[in-house]
């Protein structure tokens, strides 16, 4: 909750002294489901989206359906980060009955920060990515294997944001 409490401001122009906590002015995106025989790299071309839901819609699909992933697109500033924290926030807050579903860990890692330990010849498992994540950057420290534990049991939900920023367009 710490990390994604606040929205960030950074390259608005008027930024001001005000902090403004991300759940008194997050307006829910609607998003669109899509394939990628139809995927579009111009998703703003449509005039309307067919079937658009929020965000939770397709959380309470996908966790039925063991699996599969979903992967949120979007240009530069559309609000994909945003959304994320969002659905982390809404987790960690024990809010997610509102949205019916299931109460899940988040586990909201940005790619950039781990690129090199998961491109690197013996990478890391996502439970100790976490376990990282927790006991280094937030000095929170979980007991040895929590997060694997939690994962192995399907408790979590894991968020991963940057894949634009750390994707190799040559592999």
């Amino acid at each position: 909750r710490f990390d994604h409490e606040l929205f960030n401001v950074r390259g608005l122009r008027s930024q001001g002294p005000f902090r403004l906590k991300l759940e008194h002015v997050f307006v829910e995106l609607r998003l669109a489901p899509n394939t990628l025989r139809n995927l579009t790299m111009d998703p703003l071309s449509a005039r309307e989206l067919a079937g658009s839901r929020p965000i939770f819609d397709f959380i309470r699909q996908v966790t039925r359906n063991p699996g599969v992933a979903l992967a949120v697109l979007g240009p530069p500033g559309s609000g994909k980060t945003t959304l994320l924290q969002h659905v982390a926030l809404t987790l960690a807050a024990n809010r997610q009955r509102r949205y019916r579903i299931r109460s899940y860990v988040p586990i909201f890692l940005f790619l950039r920060d781990y690129q090199g330990a998961i491109t690197s010849p013996n990478p890391p498992s996502l439970g100790v990515l976490a376990e990282s994540h927790f006991s280094t950057a937030r000095k929170l420290p979980a007991p040895p294997e929590w997060f694997q534990r939690q994962l192995a049991a399907g408790r979590c939900l894991v968020m991963l944001d940057g894949l634009d920023e750390v994707a190799d367009p040559e592999i």
